[in-house]
């Protein structure tokens, strides 16, 4: 999977959004936070019809009134949570299901649909960013070319990433 400087850009922007409010973790909503401050992606959910700024407002709200994972320590490094982590594991499925090597806000974005009990889900959907409607949006105004790869590409990052239990089972290795 090749690194997407775009993608690494958000979420430096999420750990310091977390940081910010000297949060010890960087969750879903931070991430959606980042999101909303990155231009490529608020441009879309502008051109969609999207309150982006009332959104963001909100949804800063919401993350000024989470006192449970704040720190006195105002050096903290926050630590990604399980769900947003999750939606990176989701998102990177998705992209190697596609024949894709790199990740994109877009991927990002419906993985964070697929997160139904997080409150990043809950700002979208209030806001009108429905998944079937702003994919089919972004896919008409916004493709671009993402790289296609082959079958022994996609073959490398299986074994490198994944475990071919299969195989395993008829070496009697379970």
């Amino acid at each position: 999977m090749q690194n997407n400087p775009e993608i690494e850009s958000i979420v430096e922007t999420a750990i310091q959004v977390a940081k910010k409010k000297q949060h010890r973790y960087v969750t879903t909503e931070h991430f959606l936070a980042a999101l909303l401050l990155h231009k490529p992606f608020v441009h879309v959910l502008i051109k969609f019809g999207v309150e982006v700024e009332k959104m963001a407002d909100e949804l800063n709200s919401y993350l000024e009134s989470i006192t449970s994972i704040r720190s006195d320590d105002p050096e903290i490094q926050p630590k990604k949570t399980n769900a947003l982590e999750r939606v990176f594991n989701r998102a990177m499925t998705q992209v190697l299901f596609t024949g894709r090597r790199t990740l994109t806000t877009a991927d990002m974005y419906l993985s964070i649909m697929a997160e139904a009990n997080s409150h990043a889900h809950y700002f979208l959907l209030k806001y009108g960013v429905t998944k079937n409607e702003f994919i089919k949006f972004w896919d008409q105004y916004y493709a671009h070319n993402a790289g296609e790869i082959t079958a022994q590409q996609a073959t490398e990052v299986l074994t490198e990433y994944c475990t071919n239990i299969t195989d395993r089972a008829a070496k009697d290795q379970l």
